[in-house]
């Protein structure tokens, strides 16, 4: 009976320490994927801010032939 509940007990200290290693991991995979749509929306805030600044170099380079 104690092989038996030896082997208990090692069985439940290994499912343990997968339980905590999994949790450690989801963890991780939600900091990455925050850091992720973050990182999304900084991008896309600088698409836009890329796309005005282009709008208004077009606008400058025609306010430049009209006067030439």
């Amino acid at each position: 009976m104690n092989d038996l509940r030896k082997m208990y007990e090692e069985k439940q200290k290994r499912y343990q320490q997968l339980m905590n290693e999994l949790n450690r991991v989801k963890a991780y995979e939600q900091q990455i994927t925050n850091e992720i749509l973050r990182l999304e929306g900084e991008l896309r805030l600088l698409e836009e801010l890329m796309s005005r600044e282009n709008v208004e170099a077009k606008k400058d380079v025609i306010k430049a032939e009209d006067i030439s």
